[in-house]
């Protein structure tokens, strides 16, 4: 899976498929928290991640994880 060869751990694999899901849909990216819990959930239960991980990653990984996202869906900043 692309997302899986980005990332190395469970909350930045969440982070960067909600980030692909939310522009997909919304065609920006939201802030922390504007993603409703039962969204983030199902994508948790979905990619087989253990309850409680993290949806947000570190600020530094954001920037990078938006250049991923772009990128694979072709969109120029």
């Amino acid at each position: 899976m692309w997302a899986r060869e980005h990332t190395r751990s469970g909350e930045n694999l969440l982070s960067l498929v909600l980030s692909l899901v939310c522009f997909g849909r919304l065609g920006y990216f939201p802030r922390a928290g504007e993603v409703p819990v039962a969204v983030v959930e199902h994508v948790r239960r979905e990619l087989g991640l253990p309850e409680g991980t993290s949806a947000w990653c570190e600020a530094r990984n954001v920037k990078a994880q938006r250049q991923l996202v772009r990128g694979r869906v072709g969109v120029v900043h």
